[in-house]
């Protein structure tokens, strides 16, 4: 494992020295000096706490002169770049004390700090420049903890490394030292902790060890999970105290009852892992306070015990039979069975993973992916080089390589090309336009019509932003078409808007593009006539490319409407961006905004389907419609909105609609418990029980082949036929059941769960299915209201529907996030926010978010200024197509640079060779001159 953290105060930094003041008891190893930029300060050998303390200060180890420019109080002393090693590998090298060990575990530290330090950066700003320049060396030290923090004055064994980086790199362009720029390196932690795992694994084998891969890690195989655990109490400590924070918290939002023997729900005695489970089910887990209560509950390291009574007291821990097996597994006797290399076979998965969300990615990624699927048997040199043999497409963009499949760029050449050969090969679809009926519709609209009954190519384009009335259009376009003898098959990507949407505006066949792909009887139907898909920006390239071919086989013509500026597919690539930007296709755009009614709230929603993110957020803080609010009370003040919104009654009697949306999960969460304890206390939810759910494991199909992810109590659900089981059929796994890995991409896999549910409460479904009928689909993201629970313990919801109580896809609706809000209107919106979500914020999101309602949408967060920094993110990877250019741009300016450096090196030559010839011509003619005089 790597942990980095960032270090800003030398205090705090020269303690890393000073608590090691007990390394002769051998908890501790005396810290040594590493990196080039250490050599070049002449410091080698073991760390001096005078020298350390002076770099701490960012001083000169020897002069004391100040090292880099920047000298304040709120400077950055460092990085802390923590290694640790599974607890078997600590456990052995703490029972056995043997030194192999210990010199393998130091040895890929030493080689991942060396990787680390090559591509050590500072920042160029001399002459008006503003950017990174590598200058390839560090200086660190290091410290080596054999022991975990105290649980009762006793630490358990835990091998991990402490490599406190100074931030200061030597420029041998400027002759200066300077700070280094660490952002990069943080930003590939993934990449440096899996090669580390994976070259301790390496050489763990090397030296006889049988090792068990566990997800992207591995353990020494030999070693019970039961030794594991009784070695771990740190852990146990502050997952027991983090159990007991969820536990108060779940009393305080009344979702359990407290008593002297526990705590309890229904009447049940409640488990740490119904806690767990509850707490995670109701938005309460939170990792920042998991953190503060390790550190709350940290003992202060004591040299009260020697390394060999430390030993003693571990060993009195274990069984006969826990020493023997021990003894066993260090013994080595029987021949190591360490895998043969795997990283063909790693790189294939890799690539396969990766690619199939995205069109391109850093070959970091790939690598990253390919040593955590295979830790215990890949090289992290050999692997680096077999990805280096594939044809790929590469190009670099910055300091990283980004790079693509032949396949992924076969797909949107195939799209793009499709399209362009497609323009203006066919007859209009209508000769002569009939008068639009619907009189009412606005000029954009209009246009997008008549831009539909008069194309003539393969592919017709419409943009319509959020809210613009893009299916009263597709009615108006639709109904002409129909009516001249031509008969169009609606299509939406997801089973949420085709069929919830489009049907009810009306399209009563409207189905999905995957089922068309699949269904011989709607293909016909559509031979020769019209494919209209709507909100097109969510398909992926590979579907995209599917449905183009298979109009192409039926001699169909495709109209694809959608908002690119819309969230994107999880699929890979951005299909109908590309069309729009690379196909040269003409586009009817709608851009009249009318779901929102208030002038300035359309406004700014303009400003947002526009991409200019910064003017709509702007004025929706002119609107006061943003309210920075700190710490919990922001979700209160969101809640009591959310909850004052839905009892407003509208003009025509009805209830008002709200929707609360938040771009993560454990934001959302959060605050839908808020919403759900107050609603609570005001006795709205009634008569509650628990339901065992289903949570998405969201494996890709290469995952999906990973044995590791499977566990006893998981249920895979086939969503496709395949041998001896039906679509929809589910199968709960149990211990050491034969998984059918060989129709991965059939099924998927879904992780156990609860959720306590009463009347009065919203829901939404999970994954799709149908309700306990038959009759009536339940579509992913829909929205329910619990009107009555059976004693069987059935959902009796909106409609009279019945959903079974073991169909188990269901969790709070309170909240949802902004891909699960798109195609959702409600009266008013309220958005959760804050610095937590910031990372995922961006300006789809926000434009998705704030345009969901008619009326309002009031924005909640805890720092206006970051929000509007993080909001201002383009969210737009390059395509394949883009990188093929880029790739093509730069090998061109290579050959370009090469002949230019070989004409000046012939050049070069000539002159010298000239000089050459006139050097011996004169020494030739030296003699006869003399010889005349």
């Amino acid at each position: 494992m790597l942990r980095i953290t960032q270090s800003v105060s030398a205090a705090a930094a020269k303690k890393y020295y000073s608590t090691a003041d007990y390394y002769t008891e051998g908890q501790e190893i005396v810290g040594s000096w590493g990196g080039e930029a250490a050599k070049k300060l002449g410091l080698e050998g073991i760390v001096d706490q005078q020298l350390f303390e002076r770099m701490c200060d960012n001083r000169h180890p020897f002069t004391n002169q100040k090292l880099t420019v920047r000298d304040g109080s709120e400077r950055t002393v460092g990085y802390d770049f923590t290694w640790s090693v599974p607890k078997s590998v600590s456990l052995m090298y703490a029972l056995t004390g043997d030194q192999t060990i210990l010199e393998a575990f130091r040895e890929s530290v030493r080689e991942s700090m060396q990787e680390i330090e090559r591509e050590m950066k500072t920042r160029v700003r001399i002459n008006g420049r503003d950017e990174n320049r590598t200058t390839g060396n560090m200086v660190w030290a290091e410290f080596i903890h054999t022991t975990s923090r105290p649980v009762q004055g006793v630490p358990d064994p835990q091998l991990h490394s402490h490599c406190f980086v100074f931030n200061t790199t030597f420029d041998e362009k400027e002759n200066r030292w300077k700070a280094g720029q660490f952002r990069d390196l943080k930003r590939d932690a993934p990449y440096f902790q899996a090669a580390f795992r994976a070259r301790l694994a390496g050489k763990l084998q090397d030296l006889g060890f049988t090792l068990e891969r566990k997800r992207d890690d591995f353990e020494v195989a030999g070693i019970s999970k039961e030794v594991i655990k009784r070695f771990s109490r740190r852990t146990d400590v502050i997952e027991g105290a983090y159990r007991d924070y969820l536990a108060e918290k779940l009393v305080e939002s009344h979702y359990v009852e407290r008593k002297e023997d526990g705590y309890y729900a229904d009447q049940k005695l409640l488990s740490d892992e119904d806690i767990l489970a509850l707490a995670e089910q109701y938005g309460l887990t939170n990792d920042k306070v998991k953190d503060e209560l390790g550190a709350e509950t940290r003992e202060s390291k004591s040299s009260r015990h020697s390394w060999n009574q430390l030993r003693q007291i571990w060993d009195a821990k274990l069984s006969r039979e826990d020493r023997e097996a021990m003894a066993e597994v260090h013994r080595r006797e029987s021949p190591s069975n360490k895998p043969e290399p795997q990283s063909q076979a790693a790189v294939d998965y890799a690539l396969a993973h990766v690619f199939k969300t995205k069109t391109t990615a850093t070959e970091r990624e790939v690598l990253t992916h390919a040593l955590k699927r295979y830790v215990d048997c890949i090289d992290v040199t050999s692997v680096q080089q077999e990805l280096s043999l594939r044809s790929l497409i590469r190009a670099r963009k910055g300091d990283q390589v980004l790079i693509t499949t032949p396949k992924v760029h076969g797909l949107e050449v195939f799209v793009k090309e499709s399209a362009q050969e497609g323009r203006g090969r066919y007859q209009k679809f209508l000769l002569h336009s009939p008068t639009i009926r619907r009189d009412w519709l606005n000029e954009g609209q209009r246009r997008a019509v008549e831009h539909v009954w008069a194309s003539r190519d393969f592919v017709t384009l419409i943009r319509g932003a959020a809210g613009t009335g893009k299916t009263s259009m597709m009615s108006e376009a639709i109904d002409g078409l129909e009516a001249a003898g031509r008969h169009v098959t609606v299509l939406a990507p997801t089973v949420s808007a085709s069929h919830e949407v489009l049907r009810d505006e009306g399209f009563r066949e409207a189905d999905t593009v995957a089922r068309f792909l699949k269904d011989p009887k709607m293909q016909e139907k559509a031979r020769g006539q019209i494919i209209w898909v709507d909100e097109a920006s969510m398909m992926g390239t590979e579907e995209m490319a599917k449905l183009f071919q298979k109009a192409q086989d039926l001699g169909a013509r495709i109209v694809l409407s959608g908002d690119r500026f819309q969230h994107r597919a999880v699929a890979q690539g951005e299909p109908l961006r590309l069309l729009e930007q690379r196909a040269g296709l003409p586009v009817a755009e709608i851009t009249e905004i009318m779901r929102q009614k208030p002038q300035d709230y359309r406004r700014a929603v303009e400003f947002l389907s526009r991409g200019d993110t910064a003017a709509g957020l702007d004025l929706f803080e002119k609107m006061g419609k943003i309210r920075e609010i700190a710490g919990e009370e922001r979700d209160v003040a969101l809640s009591q909105a959310y909850l004052a919104a839905v009892k407003e009654k509208k003009k025509n009697g009805e209830n008002a609609t709200a929707l609360v949306v938040s771009p993560t999960h454990s934001e959302g969460n959060r605050i839908a418990e808020m919403i759900r304890s107050q609603l609570k206390k005001a006795g709205r939810i009634k008569g509650e029980v628990t339901l065992s759910t289903w949570k998405s494991a969201g494996l890709s199909d290469p995952q999906k082949g990973d044995r590791t992810l499977y566990e006893s109590g998981d249920m895979i659900q086939f969503h496709q036929n395949a041998p001896g089981h039906k679509s929809g059929s589910r199968q709960v796994l149990l211990e050491g059941q034969k998984l059918p890995l060989e129709v991965a991409d059939r099924f998927e896999l879904f992780k156990p769960s609860s959720l306590t549910i009463g009347r009065g409460d919203r829901i939404r479904i999970t994954h799709r299915g149908q309700t306990q009928d038959g009759k009536h689909l339940l579509a992913r993201n829909a929205l329910f209201t619990v009107q009555k629970v059976t004693p069987r313990g059935d959902l009796i919801v909106d409609h009279g529907w019945v959903i079974d109580k073991d169909f188990g896809h269901i969790t709070q609706g309170y909240t949802v996030t902004s891909h699960a809000s798109e195609g959702k209107t409600v009266d008013r919106v309220f958005i959760g926010q804050s610095s937590e979500s910031f990372p995922a914020s961006n300006r789809r999101q926000i434009y998705v978010s704030a345009s969901r309602a008619r009326q309002e949408a009031v924005i909640f967060t805890d720092d206006i200024k970051q929000l509007a920094k993080a909001v201002r993110r383009a969210d737009e990877p390059m395509s394949a197509i883009e990188l093929e250019e880029l790739a093509r741009q730069q090998a061109t300016t290579k050959k370009r640079r090469h002949k230019r450096l070989a004409r000046n090196q012939r050049s070069f030559n000539l002159t010298r060779q000239n000089e050459l010839h006139r050097d011996q011509f004169a020494q030739t003619r030296q003699p006869e001159v003399t010889h005349e005089r």
